[in-house]
C-alpha cells in the first residue's frame, strides 16, 4: 500500500503542470509579425510571465515573452493578452490621478467599437473607444485630512461623457462598481446599443460546475486498536487492545464535486456522505499486562514493602457501529485522453456515530493482585484523514482506492482502505 501511495504522489509532482494541453492560437513579434501556433494553454489565474508553444503540433516546444512579443491570443478561450504603453496610477489609496507612462500587460475582456482591458497583476481596469487611445479607469479610496474615508468614482464620469448610449445609462452608472463582471456587462451592452460587432473574451472562460454522483463500495478493516479503561483499588489501568483480523463492510452513499473554474477544471473540491456500517468480535489473552508496583508500609517491618502486581486477563470485546462518514477534501485530475482521467485526492472528515454496541468483558488470574474492573465505554469524538486516487472514464463513471490515515470510531481506531465505484447523476454549470 505504500508503494501505491509514493506512486500516487510522484505521479502528481511530475504531472500536475504537464498535463496542460497545447491549443491553436498566436503571438505578434516586436517585429509585429503574427504568428500562428499551437500554445501551452495554462488557464492562468495570474498575469502570464512566459508562454510555451510550438510551431506545429508535434513540435518542438519554444519559450517566449513579453520582452520579445507584443500579444498572444489561445483561440476560443479567454486568454487574450497585449503589451500597451499606457499612463497608470496605481495608487489606489491617494487623492488624485498621478499617472506614470509605463508598459503594462493587458488582458483583453471585451473588444469592439468599445474595449475593456484589465491589468490581472494590479486589478485595475483600462478601455478604449475606436481609434483613440487606452485610458485607465479611475477608483480611488482614500482617507481626507479629517480622518474621512472618501470614494472618488472617476470611472463613472467617464464613462457618462464616452461611453453613453441609452437614455438610463446615468442610473446604470450609479450602481456601477469597479468590478469585473460588471464592467464586462457594461460594455458589451453599449456594443450592442450602438449596433457595434464585438467579442466578450471571458464567455470562453473555465466556468465553475458541480457534480452529483452516487457511491457504492466497501472498506477492507485491516486491524482495530481500542483503549479498553480498568479500575482498581490501586487505581485505574489502560489496556490497548488489538485485534489484527479482517473484516469487511459495505457503504453506499453520494459525492457532491465543484470542479474550481481555473486549470481547465483540474483542481476540485468535493464533499461526500456515506453511510457504513462496522463489526468486530474478538478473543485474547494478555499476560501480565496493567501492572503496578505498590509499596506498603508494615509496622513490623523496619522498611516498606514493594509489590508487583501484574494481570493474566482473556479479553472479549464486540464492537458493533453503524455511522454515517462525512468527509471534505480536495481532488486533481490528470488527463490521459479525451474520454479518460486519474485523480488523486485526500480528505477530513466526521463520522456521526448511529447506533454503538460495546460488549466487552474479560477473567483474570492472580491470587494476590487487587480486583479489577472494567469501565463502562464512553462514546469519543469521531473523525477521519484518507488520501487515495482513482480513474474516471467519460465523466460519467468512476473508481477509487482511498487509505485511511486514520478512522476513529468513538472508541475504536479501525486500518482501513477502501474501494468505492460512483455514477455521475447530473452535471451543471454555476459560473
Amino acid at each position: 500500500m505504500k508503494k501505491t501511495l509514493q506512486l500516487l504522489i510522484i505521479l502528481f509532482l511530475t504531472n500536475s503542470y504537464s498535463q496542460v494541453v497545447f491549443e491553436k492560437g498566436y503571438f505578434i513579434n516586436n517585429q509585429n509579425e503574427k504568428i500562428e501556433c499551437w500554445i501551452k494553454n495554462q488557464d492562468w489565474i495570474n498575469q502570464p510571465k512566459q508562454v510555451e508553444y510550438k510551431l506545429s503540433e508535434d513540435g518542438k516546444t519554444e519559450v517566449t515573452d513579453f520582452n520579445q512579443i507584443n500579444s498572444f491570443q489561445v483561440y476560443n478561450t479567454p486568454h487574450y493578452y497585449k503589451k500597451q504603453v499606457v499612463n497608470i496610477d496605481r495608487e489606489k489609496t491617494s487623492e488624485g490621478f498621478n499617472p506614470k507612462l509605463e508598459p503594462v500587460i493587458l488582458k483583453v475582456l471585451v473588444e469592439g467599437k468599445a474595449s475593456l482591458y484589465e491589468d490581472v497583476s494590479t486589478g485595475l481596469f483600462f478601455y478604449k473607444n475606436e481609434n483613440e487611445e487606452i485610458k485607465q479607469l479611475i477608483f480611488k479610496r482614500y482617507e481626507n485630512k479629517d480622518g474621512k474615508i472618501i470614494e472618488d468614482f472617476v470611472y463613472r464620469t467617464e464613462l457618462y461623457n464616452n461611453v453613453k448610449c441609452r437614455d438610463n445609462s446615468a442610473e446604470k452608472l450609479r450602481k456601477l462598481k469597479y468590478k469585473q463582471k460588471m464592467f464586462i456587462d457594461y460594455f458589451s451592452d453599449y456594443n450592442q446599443c450602438i449596433n457595434g460587432e464585438y467579442v466578450d473574451f471571458l464567455e470562453n472562460k473555465t466556468k465553475s460546475k458541480y457534480v452529483f454522483r452516487a457511491l457504492a463500495g466497501g472498506s477492507i478493516n485491516t486491524g482495530l486498536k481500542s483503549d479498553v479503561s480498568f479500575s482498581s483499588t490501586t487505581g485505574k489501568r489502560t489496556l490497548e487492545h488489538t485485534n489484527s483480523d479482517l473484516s469487511v463492510n459495505f457503504l453506499v452513499g453520494g459525492e457532491f464535486e465543484i470542479l474550481l473554474p481555473y486549470r481547465k477544471n483540474k483542481w476540485a473540491l468535493i464533499f461526500s456522505l456515506t453511510y457504513q456500517g462496522y463489526k468486530d468480535q474478538s478473543t485474547k489473552r494478555y499476560n501480565n499486562v496493567i501492572g503496578r508496583t505498590v509499596t506498603t508500609e508494615i509496622p513490623s517491618a523496619q522498611t516498606p514493602v514493594t509489590t508487583y502486581f501484574g494481570y493474566d486477563i482473556e479479553f472479549k470485546s464486540e464492537y458493533k457501529y453503524s455511522f454515517v462518514e462525512l468527509p471534505v477534501g480536495v481532488r486533481y485530475y490528470f488527463d490521459l485522453n479525451n474520454n479518460s482521467k486519474l485523480f488523486v485526492n485526500a480528505s477530513y472528515g466526521i463520522i456521526l456515530p448511529l447506533n454503538r454496541t460495546e460488549n466487552l468483558s474479560f477473567e483474570f488470574t492472580s491470587s494476590s493482585a487487587p480486583s479489577l474492573t472494567i469501565d463502562e465505554p464512553k462514546s469519543k469524538f469521531s473523525s477521519l484523514a484518507k488520501i487515495g486516487g482513482g480513474y474516471s472514464f467519460n465523466e460519467k463513471y468512476s473508481v477509487g482506492l482511498d487509505y485511511y490515515i486514520f478512522r476513529n470510531i468513538s472508541n475504536v481506531n479501525t486500518g482501513t482502505i477502501s474501494v468505492v465505484a460512483s455514477y455521475k447523476l447530473f452535471k451543471k454549470k454555476l459560473w
